[in-house]
């Protein structure tokens, strides 16, 4: 059975009488609101057809601290979840947030028994490191394997996390012949502002023209929320770097990303040094992004040296 409904002055439907009974328990439909269906001679409350309406229970009150689970988007108390950097993650959600962290991922666990405020002991670590890795002639599927999950694990951290393992020197990392990565080592974490998180969200496989006038105002407009003012020189600087390097290493055509990059060709380390060393010169760098810039070129070192192929853009859609 159809049934239609007035709300704000507008016939609603058709709804079938369990969706009837759904917006009733919703609130959407009370006692005097209007309803109909085929048969009736009039439209008629909702009371003289069915009954009172019962009034939805009334919510709890949510606690004065109550915060937002990032993966469903509902609220909690801070007591009911958990934070990782920036984010919060409720129970139900926690067990696949962790899982996408430890994708190919490990991190060795704390053994409080044997740690004091000076001392940390931690769980040891299975693999090898990079060089000790690279002799025994990996295939160019397991390097491709690996490569993929430094790359994925970078990109969760800044966009998801906001924040970045800002060490990623080689002797940082475990590698093992099942693709699994080990972290060692944790003694520099750079953490972002959410603003730059932002910035970096709408610059990142930017489809457009980089020289043009909205991409500039999304330069400028990011330096003007630092309080600092976007020089004409280090503008310019900003978009060779992004035509000359980011787009040929994060291409945003959809018809070039299911390419992988080679990250065998030394090419690209060339490119970014380049364009790096412009941009410094004219001191138009954001303070905030240079621990960024050091982890970046450390990721790029490491997917060189395994001669990795990663579909790039792929990767960094996931988390935008």
């Amino acid at each position: 059975m159809s049934w239609y409904y007035a709300e704000a002055g507008q016939q609603r439907g058709p709804v079938t009488d369990a969706e009837l009974e759904d917006l009733v328990r919703a609130g959407t439909i009370l006692s005097d609101t209007l309803i109909w269906r085929e048969g009736m001679a009039n439209w008629q409350p909702y009371g003289q057809v069915k009954g009172v309406a019962t009034p939805p229970p009334a919510a709890a009150p949510m606690p004065e601290d109550a915060v937002v689970c990032s993966s469903c988007g509902k609220l909690f108390g801070r007591d009911d979840v958990i934070r990782y950097g920036d984010l919060w993650v409720c129970a139900a959600c926690k067990p696949t947030f962790v899982q996408r962290i430890k994708e190919g991922v490990s991190v060795p666990g704390v053994l409080r028994k044997y740690s004091s405020d000076r001392v940390l002991t931690m769980s040891l670590m299975s693999g090898s490191h990079l060089e000790d890795f690279l002799a025994r002639r990996p295939s160019q599927k397991l390097r491709n394997q690996l490569g993929a999950h430094l790359f994925e694990l970078f990109y969760f951290q800044m966009l998801k996390l906001e924040a970045v393992h800002a060490d990623p020197h080689w002797g940082n990392y475990l590698f093992n012949d099942d693709a699994g990565i080990g972290l060692v080592d944790f003694g520099c974490v750079k953490y972002f502002r959410p603003e730059s998180i932002a910035y970096l969200r709408s610059v990142f496989l930017y489809p457009g023209d980089r020289d043009s006038l909205d991409f500039r105002r999304i330069l400028e407009k990011h330096y003007q929320l630092a309080g600092e003012k976007l020089l004409p020189n280090a503008r310019r600087a900003l978009i060779s770097f992004a035509d000359n390097f980011y787009r040929k290493v994060y291409p945003p055509e959809p018809e070039k990303q299911h390419q992988p990059f080679d990250f065998g060709d030394a090419a690209f380390l060339q490119d970014y040094l380049r364009e790096s060393k412009n941009l410094f010169r004219t001191k138009g760098v954001m303070r905030e992004f240079i621990f960024m810039g050091r982890a970046e070129m450390g990721l790029y070192q490491t997917l060189h040296r395994l001669k990795a192929r990663v579909h790039t853009s792929q990767i960094v859609k996931k988390h935008l």
